[in-house]
């Protein structure tokens, strides 16, 4: 009937033995985490890369009228990357395109329409005289943004205390071929999970005091679910059984643990 708290290390349970009824041990094993500082870094600007290819002929799209098969659209300037808003030009079918059947000639348009997926900005052949038109490019290949990275705050974790086992010791003779079953609870009266990336409640372990024991995440199934490996480590010798978690299963922090429970059956999850 005494109470213990986790921070002492040792709670006693009684086993019900036949004859000689024994006090087993029971000791929390906690870990300590430790704190961890992550640096933050400077936000990293875009870096443009111009578009690249080989510049044609004049092509020729109105003698006179500078509206004829004319588009508005926002248009990225292939040198440095920057946009111009309501941009004259034609959409074509290719950026290589020469003949008057690849400009589109409908209605003006500021998305591009089926079929003719290129914009290209409207120049006069002699720059501020002559006809309409536009250059068309060969091996053209677009200019693109890369680099950027925005600014990283810095963080950190503070240090922190976690269920990292439960040891059970002095346990007699005549446990062996007994199965233990080791929960934890909280302040309510629902078992608190012991690995949230197993999501298990208990850990069933068969004493076999030889080295070899078999243990499940369900005091009714014998063997250990699947997914345990490298999270869930159960040893054994004559007189004790310790149950330990690995970081890499999700502890659970110490101070939502108030109580450890052990309880004992007869052996169903087998060695």
């Amino acid at each position: 009937d005494n109470q213990s708290e986790f921070g002492q290390g040792v709670t006693q349970t009684v086993y019900c033995g036949a004859d000689n009824p024994t006090k087993i041990t029971v000791t929390p094993i906690s870990t300590f985490v430790n704190s961890t500082n992550v640096p933050g870094s400077d936000a990293v600007a875009d870096t443009w890369t111009p578009a690249t290819g080989s510049r044609g002929s004049f092509e020729e799209v109105s003698e006179y009228s500078s509206s004829q098969y004319r588009s508005y659209t926002r248009y990225q300037n292939p040198s440095d990357g920057s946009y111009e808003d309501s941009k004259a030009g034609y959409w074509l079918r290719s950026r290589n395109s020469t003949s008057s059947s690849d400009v589109y000639k409908g209605s003006s348009t500021s998305s591009a329409p089926i079929g003719f997926p290129v914009f290209v900005p409207q120049v006069r052949k002699y720059g501020f005289w002559g006809d309409y038109g536009y250059y068309p490019y060969s091996s053209w290949v677009d200019g693109f943004f890369s680099g950027g990275r925005d600014a990283v705050p810095a963080s950190s974790t503070p240090a922190k205390f976690e269920l990292g086992g439960v040891k059970l010791s002095d346990i007699p003779g005549e446990c062996v071929g007994v199965d233990f079953i080791v929960s934890a609870y909280g302040s309510g009266s629902t078992p608190l999970e012991l690995s949230d990336d197993l999501n298990v409640t208990e850990v069933a372990v068969n004493y076999a005091a030889d080295g070899t024991p078999g243990f499940s995440f369900d005091r009714t199934t014998p063997g250990a679910t699947s997914g345990y490996l490298n999270k869930v480590a159960v040893t054994m010798d004559e007189g004790y059984i310790k149950v330990m978690f690995t970081p890499e299963a999700g502890r659970l922090l110490t101070s939502a643990v108030t109580k450890v429970i052990v309880e004992t059956q007869e052996n169903i999850i087998g060695n």
